[in-house]
């Protein structure tokens, strides 16, 4: 919990709900939320097993930050893809 408190703290994103097998951030109303759960078969969380995260940033350079700071908190991964969503999509979201 305190990875993610760390991590999302400075894109303005807090910890908003402790549901007892996880815990939940958001920006605030009408922002995206990122969950954080036990998987439901109490099996690790592996890929196909549970784990997806989607974040809004604002630039590439705050996705940059974001995936760096992961890191030197201890996270493991690479960063896929930027992913751009299309106009329609952005306008959709606000």
């Amino acid at each position: 919990v305190k990875f993610y408190d760390d991590l999302l703290g400075p894109l303005g994103i807090k910890r908003v709900m402790d549901l007892g097998r996880g815990h939940a951030w958001s920006g605030g109303p009408g922002q995206p939320m990122l969950l954080v759960m036990t998987p439901f078969d109490q099996q690790p969380a592996v890929c196909g097993n549970g784990p997806m995260t989607a974040l809004v940033c604002g630039n590439t350079a705050q996705v940059d930050e974001c995936h760096a700071r992961a890191l030197a908190l201890g996270g493991e991964g690479v960063l896929i893809e930027l992913v751009q969503a299309p106009p329609e999509v952005v306008a959709a979201l606000g």
